[in-house]
């Protein structure tokens, strides 16, 4: 939705806590693609949910954005994207 903008966003920050199991490497990569289209990066964040790590770490990598995990304890760790 908020790629579908006029104009379009800058930045998004995509936040998760959990993983959500009908989400396919097909699906992310079609969502970056239109956002690096639109010239929009897509910074991901999971939210002490392990599970949804692999998912965010591929949009932040394919959309130009960085990847934080938010773990249990509250601290953050921003995860280097290869």
């Amino acid at each position: 939705m908020a790629l579908a903008m006029e104009p379009p966003p800058e930045v998004i920050f995509f936040m998760t806590d959990g993983a959500s199991p009908g989400t396919t490497d097909k699906m992310i990569e079609d969502l970056a693609r239109k956002a690096r289209g639109r010239r929009t990066v897509i910074n991901t964040m999971s939210l002490m949910e392990p599970e949804a790590d692999a998912g965010m770490k591929k949009l932040a990598l394919l959309a130009k954005g960085k990847f934080t995990i938010i773990k249990p304890d509250g601290t953050a760790e921003d995860v280097p994207l290869k």
